[in-house]
C-alpha cells in the first residue's frame, strides 16, 4: 500500500532512498523488483529505484576517490534529478501498453 497508487509522492521518494541504498547484483534486484511490482507498487516506483541503483551510495567514496567528488556529486544528482520523470513516463506508458492488451 506504501509504494502503491496510495503512496503518492512519498512513495517516489523512499523509491529512491531504497535504489541508492541497494547493493548486489542485477539478478537479485530484478526478482525484488518484480516481487514488489506483483505486490502492488506503481510502475514509477520500480522504475526510480532502478534509476536510483545507478547511484550506489556505497560505491560514491570510491567514485570521488576516482574521479572527483564535482564529477560525482553532478552524477548521482542527474541521475536522481531524471529517475523521477522517467518513472512517471515508464508509468504512463505501461498503463497504455496495460489498457491494450
Amino acid at each position: 500500500r506504501l509504494l502503491g497508487e496510495e503512496g503518492g509522492v512519498k512513495a517516489l521518494l523512499i523509491a529512491a532512498v531504497c535504489g541508492t541504498l541497494l547493493i548486489g547484483p542485477p539478478y537479485i534486484i530484478f526478482p525484488l523488483l518484480m516481487t514488489v511490482r506483483q505486490q502492488g507498487a506503481r510502475w514509477a516506483v520500480v522504475t526510480i529505484v532502478l534509476a536510483a541503483y545507478a547511484v550506489k551510495l556505497p560505491m560514491i567514496p570510491l567514485e570521488i576517490g576516482f574521479l572527483g567528488w564535482p564529477f560525482s556529486l553532478g552524477r548521482s544528482l542527474l541521475t536522481l534529478l531524471f529517475a523521477f520523470p522517467t518513472g512517471l513516463l515508464v508509468e504512463q506508458l505501461m498503463r497504455r501498453y496495460e489498457i491494450l492488451k
